[in-house]
């Protein structure tokens, strides 16, 4: 993933971030780029965390993104980072003409490719 002109972070790419249909199936760069998507995820990415740890993932199911919280030991500090996260995302979706706000759930734990995850909500994209 190269974003031509932008600066090189150490923080994860938005590949490792965001899927397409479910965790862990890759999503192309053409499809973020074809769907309006590649500056929300790019801009996203510099949101604060605790620790800089990135908890979150994201899916995109036709037309909803999916926010999970993926974490070894659930600790309070995870729903703030979530809390960032979410307030970024709504901004940066906003500013792409998308007017939507989170609808949040907090599922079950579950285990997946040997991660622990907790789905958080959802937001119209």
């Amino acid at each position: 993933w190269a974003f031509d002109g932008r600066r090189e972070s150490k923080r994860k790419p938005v590949e490792e971030i965001v899927f397409l249909d479910e965790l862990g199936k890759e999503i192309t760069h053409d499809y973020l780029v074809k769907r309006g998507l590649e500056d929300v995820f790019y801009y996203g990415s510099f949101a604060p965390s605790n620790k800089n740890l990135q908890p979150w993932r994201f899916v995109i199911k036709d037309e909803k993104l999916v926010l999970y919280a993926t974490y070894d030991n659930w600790e309070d500090f995870i729903l703030i980072d979530m809390g960032i996260i979410m307030y970024y995302f709504q901004y940066l979706i906003r500013s792409q003409g998308i007017e939507c706000k989170w609808d949040v759930d907090i599922k079950d734990e579950f285990i997946k490719d040997g991660n622990k995850y907790r789905e958080i909500g959802t937001i119209c994209i």
